[in-house]
């Protein structure tokens, strides 16, 4: 049968009846639409409109694909396979109030696995997806728009972190999977995780001292990949013959008009023939030099 036929059955169909009304639009959504239909084919599509797949977003660069590591960090695509699986991915939408449960949010033209941040609105992302951010902050009685989504980004930066996390347990998938199951609840995307090593810095309490380098990995980590890791050194750790910086108290001086403001009145008495000592008194008594020294306020007026 063409198109428009399998649209009738399918708006006919008692197996479809909840999805109804059934549009070539609505065929197009769930990446349907084909030449010629069967009646088998009103089951494969009930089971798109109950989980519309997510687009798979393959890491294909060479040293990725070298590396062989595409199995270890696609995980969560097997995962989806379970139709247990597809429904708590369903009930996890719900309870972040997504509109359409089945595929989370669009994303145009997207070909690399980058991740969208969650607090901007890129050309990418959809209007939908901007209205149900600012509707976590309908509570803030403004009509300012850069405000609301002020508090409604870390509202919705809670709510994500508390729904990936109990998603990751769940699935018992380590935390490196954090930034893929974000993509995947939010806009239905399978990206690679991240690999889960790199290296920071921990900053002492006492000032100036140099921060101690330490380097972190996910539970999943094998040995050989933290050896390639440190030995390709992506962050010049060690190439670097000073990778550390000391920090050091930085004074900026006063305002120019301040000196003006110093000097005018220094000249002033000067011209009254008050002698210096007894000038810089009478500044330091003012309440905006009150802070200052005798010796910073002829310093500042002497460097004229």
């Amino acid at each position: 049968m063409d198109t428009r036929i399998f649209i009738e059955e399918c708006n006919r169909s008692p197996l479809l009846k909840k999805y109804r009304p059934i549009t070539k639009k609505t065929l197009i959504e769930v990446d349907f639409l084909l030449k010629e239909y069967t009646v088998d084919d009103l089951k494969e599509l009930e089971g798109r409109l109950y989980f519309i797949p997510p687009t798979v977003l393959h890491n294909t660069s060479k040293p990725y694909l070298e590396a062989n590591r595409s199995q270890k960090d696609m995980a969560h695509l097997k995962l989806l396979d379970l139709l247990d699986n597809k429904k708590l991915l369903k009930k996890v939408r719900q309870h972040l109030k997504i509109p359409n449960t089945s595929k989370g949010f669009m994303v145009f033209g997207r070909i690399k696995p980058e991740k969208i941040y969650t607090n901007i609105f890129p050309q990418t992302i959809s209007k939908e997806y901007e209205k149900w951010v600012l509707e976590w902050a309908n509570h803030i009685a403004t009509k300012n728009k850069a405000l609301k989504l002020r508090y409604a980004s870390q509202i919705v930066h809670d709510e994500i972190f508390n729904a990936t996390t109990f998603l990751l347990s769940k699935w018992n998938l380590p935390w490196r999977y954090y930034d893929a199951l974000v993509e995947l609840i939010l806009f239905n995307t399978i990206i690679p995780a991240d690999p889960g090593i790199a290296f920071g810095k921990e900053y002492g309490i006492i000032f100036g001292k140099k921060p101690k380098m330490y380097i972190s990995f996910d539970i999943d980590t094998t040995k050989e990949e933290l050896v390639e890791y440190i030995k390709k050194d992506p962050s010049n750790i060690f190439k670097k013959k000073h990778p550390y910086f000391i920090g050091r108290t930085r004074y900026t001086s006063r305002k120019p008009e301040e000196i003006a403001k110093m000097i005018q009145i220094y000249n002033k008495h000067k011209n009254d023939g008050e002698r210096d000592k007894q000038i810089f008194y009478i500044i330091q008594s003012m309440p905006e030099f009150s802070s200052l020294s005798i010796s910073a306020i002829r310093d500042r007026i002497k460097r004229k």
